[in-house]
């Protein structure tokens, strides 16, 4: 199948890969990361079946008045949305997400906010559902997170 009848069905479209950074606030929502198992998350409504989520813990203050455990304001893991988001309620969509990675050390927003300035959401991280992380810095953004997370830290052999 040719680039131009792809483009005419509309499957290139489809076929692109996206990321987003979605949330995770409630301690309950951090033991199903550490299971790794597929499970329904919080998604922006244009999330597609491949796209990648990078799952960003906010603050203290924030979440659903649960007691929170560390590590805070922080990027903890990484999945793929397997379907379709389905609306939740007014504004907010479900979409289940599968080969999830919990980090295994925290990436701080900080560092990742000072190394992509011209992404001025990443300062605020404003809305509920997250953010689609532009192009322009998606394969940067995802190269940092991954050799921050997965580090080998220095042994101190004498």
């Amino acid at each position: 199948m040719s680039v131009a009848s792809l483009r005419k069905q509309g499957l290139a479209k489809s076929l692109e890969r996206r990321a987003f950074v979605v949330f995770v606030s409630r301690e309950r929502d951090m033991a199903a990361l550490r299971r790794r198992k597929r499970c329904n998350w919080t998604v922006p409504s244009s999330a597609r079946p491949g796209d990648c989520v990078v799952i960003y813990k906010p603050g203290v203050a924030s979440g659903w008045g649960q007691e929170k455990k560390p590590p805070f304001e922080s990027f903890v893991a990484a999945g793929v949305v397997y379907g379709l988001p389905e609306r939740l309620e007014k504004g907010f969509f479900n979409a289940p997400i599968s080969e999830i990675k919990v980090f295994p050390r925290p990436v701080p927003r900080s560092v990742v906010a000072e190394s992509f300035e011209e992404w001025s959401w990443l300062k605020s991280m404003r809305g509920q559902l997250g953010a689609e992380i532009p192009k322009a810095i998606e394969s940067d953004l995802l190269s940092v997170l991954d050799r921050l997370a997965f580090q080998k830290s220095r042994s101190k052999a004498r």
